[in-house]
């Protein structure tokens, strides 16, 4: 799916295509311990050094969090 859109991005001018990650778990469970992700803020790119990039995710809280240096 992203070759073929990438061969076709010439027919829609101002578009990009960027990779993200995604996070996925295989079992609906212990949400209280994997914790939760949300979007960057100003706050968290002056705390990384601008590491990451407006829209990107990070681990907010639990083993999310605690994983996120790693």
């Amino acid at each position: 799916m992203y070759a073929r859109m990438e061969e076709n991005i010439w027919k829609f001018p101002g578009f990009n295509l960027q990779e993200r990650p995604v996070r996925v778990y295989p079992y609906s469970a212990a949400a209280h311990i994997m914790g939760y992700v949300g979007r960057v803020d100003s706050a968290i790119l002056r705390l990384r050094n601008n590491f990451y990039q407006l829209g990107d995710y990070v681990g907010r809280s639990g083993l999310e969090q605690s994983y996120e240096r790693v």
